[in-house]
């Protein structure tokens, strides 16, 4: 596993929750590590800034749109449809 890992031993705070301060640092480590995805177990854990329509999910997506919060579910949906071929 080390030798496809990537290590990052230290990371910046990139962005605040004062909603979850317990969060924080997996958020910094997906942007940090120019992450795609950060897949939560729950729904309700970070799903909310992908959320439009409050202030930290405006804020979120605006700073950070290469980033995509989603639980396991719709991670491997995404992934499944993005290895079906292409039909030309």
């Amino acid at each position: 596993m080390r030798a496809k890992a990537a290590i990052f031993p230290s990371v910046p705070n990139s962005f605040s929750l004062p909603r979850d301060p317990d969060d924080e640092p997996y958020t910094d480590l997906a942007i940090a590590a120019g992450a795609r995805y950060l897949v939560t177990w729950n729904e309700r854990h970070l799903t909310y800034l992908m959320r439009k329509d409050t202030p930290e999910g405006r804020d979120f997506c605006e700073r950070f749109p290469e980033v995509k919060i989603v639980d396991l579910p719709t991670f491997l949906r995404e992934v499944e449809l993005s290895l079906r071929p292409v039909n030309k």
